[in-house]
């Protein structure tokens, strides 16, 4: 082997090794740290997430509450009219559904059987009320 390919061999050895220990000394200061923010911010946007949809849940649950206690829903379930539907909601946007956030309601009997619904598309105005007889 010449000195000058030894020399090459040298010069490129070091130059992988230098590569290397540039590349290990980078990803240790800067990456590292990086990952490890991002994992805190998505374990922080995650927990507010959870929070507002556990808010969510008690609202509807408050919400579900105050109408299964009222004794005029128990004894409307057997044969429900949409006057009482629409007494008990309210009309359109100002109505229960609205104030709720929620797009649908359904009422089900002891059986489990849906005797009534309502609900309304939050991109058009009107309400969709329907029975079951």
């Amino acid at each position: 082997m010449t000195v000058r390919l030894k020399v090459l061999v040298i010069l490129a050895a070091t130059a992988v090794a230098m590569l290397a220990t540039l590349y290990a000394a980078a990803d240790y200061v800067i990456l590292n740290p990086f990952l490890r923010q991002e994992q805190l911010n998505a374990q922080e946007t995650l927990a507010v997430i959870r929070e507002g949809f556990n808010d969510e849940i008690e609202k509807l649950d408050r919400a579900n509450s105050d109408l299964s206690v009222y004794d005029g829903t128990y004894d409307s379930m057997p044969k429900p009219s949409g006057e009482f539907l629409h007494s008990l909601l309210g009309e359109n946007s100002g109505g229960w559904l609205e104030q709720q956030g929620v797009n649908f309601i359904v009422f089900a009997n002891s059986s489990a059987k849906v005797v009534a619904s309502s609900g309304f598309d939050s991109n058009a105005p009107r309400e969709a009320v329907s029975h079951r007889d």
